[in-house]
């Protein structure tokens, strides 16, 4: 246990989905009849990607995670080649008692410089400050630290059975309080299954979160993450996300299982 924002790392791979059945039936019915378009894919699963949202375009989504946690984020397109947005959660949301309500809003931004070509990927610089799980106040970090500045690169591929996408990049966290700041890589796919499913990989080498005697956090094993993500309409898609698969984390029992909604539109 941490400060006020109190962890059970014992409950680190549950998380009460079933008690947003409803709010999510009634998106479903709000978003069947809403007008929308394809999006590239901005995340592997929780890693960027050089995929970007379009001039005018936002997102609204919704992340459901262990210890009953929840996480917000608002995204909108400014130019072709830019987008920002901002983040905000906290745990024990779903649960009783008091919330643990992260410390801070989370910025998020990416900008592409490059644009894909038939024989060159994509590129992007970002930034993005919002970790994954909950927020370790005695540590000054989140769970999974944020993928702080990055450079990643973006190829796709028209296949059998829809396209798919390979993804990679190098990241620098801010989230240095352990001592460890090295920076990370990380790599991986998307795979369409028809128009309206897609399966997802990635894996993190977590250079930056692999310290000695570190008690709590990795085991220099990396983050292995897969998803599996449903567009339920053009503008709306239900992902089912699982983390740490290789239990990388110290404490972790089993990998963390989680829920994303995604919201679409445009101005």
């Amino acid at each position: 246990m941490y400060g006020g924002n109190k962890i059970d790392l014992k409950l680190v791979g549950k998380i009460s989905i079933p008690r947003f059945t409803v709010t999510v039936l009634i998106l479903l019915l709000m978003v069947s009849v809403s007008h929308g378009k394809y999006y590239q894919p901005r995340k592997i699963v929780s890693r960027p990607t050089a995929g970007m949202l379009g001039h005018g375009a936002y997102c609204f989504g919704l992340e459901l995670f262990p210890n009953d946690g929840v996480q917000c984020e608002a995204i909108i397109g400014i130019i072709g080649r830019l987008q920002i947005g901002f983040s905000y959660g906290g745990e024990n949301i779903l649960g009783e008692g008091d919330i643990n309500w992260n410390p801070r809003l989370e910025f998020t931004g990416k900008l592409r410089v490059i644009n894909e070509s038939v024989s060159i990927p994509a590129f992007a610089v970002g930034f993005n400050s919002q970790g994954e799980g909950g927020y370790v106040e005695q540590e000054k970090r989140y769970i999974i630290k944020s993928v702080g500045l990055y450079l990643c690169a973006s190829k796709n591929f028209k296949t059998i059975g829809g396209n798919v996408g390979f993804h990679g990049g190098i990241n620098y966290s801010f989230e240095t309080s352990d001592g460890n700041k090295n920076p990370s890589l990380y790599l991986g796919f998307d795979k369409e299954i028809g128009k309206q499913f897609s399966i997802n990989m990635e894996y993190d080498i977590a250079t930056n979160d692999n310290k000695k005697g570190d008690e709590m956090f990795g085991r220099g094993r990396g983050y292995l993450n897969f998803s599996f993500c449903w567009a339920v309409s053009q503008a709306f898609e239900l992902e089912i996300i699982l983390k740490d698969l290789l239990l990388n984390n110290e404490l972790s029992t089993t990998f963390m299982r989680g829920l994303r909604l995604n919201i679409y539109n445009s101005f």
